[in-house]
């Protein structure tokens, strides 16, 4: 499908030093860690309460409550996806209707 082609098209550039791929199921099990590598990768330096706060910020339950699901995926070149139905999250809860 689209994803798996999108995912495909990065793999040879995965050891490149200026990519990062995570795996989403990765990421919400150890969002710090992950957040913390995003910034290593980035070179950002975080202290401990500013990782805290972006671990908060990018919380699923942070994100339900400010209700800011209108994000679409990255996927939206070419028009492959439909804006007013491929949308990440609805209602907030994470959908999937890509075929």
């Amino acid at each position: 499908g689209i994803y798996w082609g999108y995912v495909k098209s990065w793999w040879p550039y995965r050891d490149d030093q200026n990519v990062l791929l995570l795996h989403y199921s990765d990421v919400r099990m150890d969002l710090k860690g992950n957040v913390a590598k995003i910034a290593n990768f980035l070179e950002v330096y975080l202290s401990p309460s500013e990782l805290n706060v972006v671990v908060d910020r990018c919380s699923m339950d942070h994100m339900r409550k400010v209700n800011k699901f209108h994000y679409f995926l990255p996927l939206n070149i070419n028009a492959i996806w439909k804006n007013d139905i491929h949308h990440l999250v609805k209602s907030g809860k994470m959908v999937n209707k890509g075929h």
